[in-house]
């Protein structure tokens, strides 16, 4: 085989097996075509790997068209929502490691620094929040707190340069 030809074949797998075989020969065609015409496109190359990612993505049924019958239609739903609960663990598991680091890392923090001062107020936020809305006003006051709480510890560091 030669160079364009094995190019092509090695492109045509990030394809799932059923696109290949109902699309793969005119693809590979156009591919071989393309290849010789600019053996060095890095803009091909990340265009053909984001298509067959999202064939094999559609093809699992995690993202496009619906499909017309009912029965493919749930197995793409299940897929869906298997998808959506696996990308909820994982977030609740990683930011929960997260806040745990960052809790512990407050305790052991000096008093009176302005990570306890923010720690504090997030964990009363947090304690205290019953509505969005109280959530969010919670959080722009944690911002305001951040920002006094740095900004007076910058001014006195200049004073103290003085």
């Amino acid at each position: 085989m030669s160079g364009p030809q094995e190019q092509a074949k090695r492109l045509l797998r990030w394809y799932p097996r059923a696109w290949r075989a109902r699309y793969g020969e005119e693809f590979t065609e156009l591919l071989i075509a393309d290849l010789t015409e600019r053996p060095r496109s890095a803009a091909r190359t990340a265009d053909v790997i984001r298509g067959g990612l999202v064939a094999r993505l559609t093809d699992a049924g995690l993202c496009g068209c619906a499909p017309q019958a009912p029965e493919l239609a749930r197995v793409h739903a299940r897929a869906g929502l298997a998808s959506l609960a696996c990308c909820a663990a994982v977030f609740l598991g990683v930011g929960g490691a997260i806040w745990s680091q960052l809790v512990i890392g407050w305790q052991w923090s000096a008093p009176g620094t302005a990570g306890t001062a923010v720690a504090m107020f997030a964990m009363m936020i947090g304690n205290h929040v019953s509505h969005v809305e109280d959530y969010w006003l919670g959080v722009i006051g944690l911002g305001i707190i951040a920002y006094i709480v740095v900004s007076q510890r910058s001014a006195n560091r200049a004073r103290r340069r003085r």
